[in-house]
Formats: structure tokens, sequence, C-alpha cells
């Protein structure tokens, strides 16, 4: 939604339950303003997935004038399949077992309902892909390395 013209006035709302009610957008500390046309809402935690925004366009100067309201915006959480912390559509390896997602591919060969490049073991033969690409998997979880992994920075 685009409004134009003089002293507008914008308040942001928010709907927890799918835009049956909305309420001043107050709990989000990480917002730009809740007064200004554009929203930018950061580090939204998993709390906030499926919640619904919407601004509320009113001129306060002019007693007649017509409150509009944009269309909602809801916040939606990107899938990670290795909870890596590295969404889905960026992972070069959605399973964590070593093997680039390039190189499985979203077929499911072992016909387990499970894409290959999500599967651990993507030919279900009982060993673990990160073995059979010759990866190290000390705690035998078919994540290759060690988990937790250590860094020293």
């Amino acid at each position: 939604m685009e409004a134009t013209g003089n002293a507008l006035s914008y308040k942001w709302r928010v709907s927890r339950d799918n835009g049956a009610t909305w309420e001043k957008l107050s709990m989000f500390a990480e917002v730009n303003s809740f007064s200004d046309k554009r929203l930018e809402i950061y580090d939204a935690d998993s709390s906030a997935v499926d919640y619904m925004f919407r601004a509320e366009v009113s001129t306060p100067g002019f007693k007649c004038g017509t409150i509009l309201y944009s269309e909602p915006a809801k916040i939606i959480k990107l899938p990670d399949n290795d909870n890596d912390c590295v969404t889905d559509d960026i992972d070069l390896d959605d399973d964590n077992d070593g093997i680039l997602d390039t190189n499985e591919d979203s077929t499911d060969i072992d016909g387990d309902g499970i894409i290959n490049s999500f599967d651990l073991d993507s030919d279900g033969d009982g060993c673990f892909d990160v073995i059979e690409g010759g990866y190290y998997d000390g705690d035998g979880d078919g994540i290759a390395g060690d988990d937790p992994v250590l860094v020293d920075l």
C-alpha cells in the first residue's frame, strides 16, 4: 500500500490470531519505529512466527478523514532441515552429512519419503552417507564430525 498526502499518521498493528483481532505494536523492541511508513523487524524469535502486521494510515488533522489499512504481512520461518541455523535455501548441505546437496539431489532413491539431500542414509542400506562418502563421524549420528563442534576464536 502506498499512501500520499500531507500529515499522514502511520500506526502499526499486530495480530496473533490470524487477523481476528489487532493491537498496537509495542511488544517488539527491535522495530525501527511505530510511526514510520516502513516497518522493519530485526531478529524476530520463533514465537513471532505467523504473527501478522499491518499499517493503519490516517490524517489526524482532518476530522472526516478515512482510516486505511494495508494488506497484512505475515512472519514466516524458513525451513532448516538440519537445525544448523542456516536456512535450506542457502545451506549447501541440508542434512550436514558432509555431502553437498548438489551431489545428492531432491529425489528419494530408497523410497522412504525423505529426499536424498535431507536423508542421512539416502540409499537405505543401513550405512550413513557420511561414512559412504569417506567423511569422519566420530559420534555415529550420521552427521559429519563430532557434536558439538568446538571452535576457538
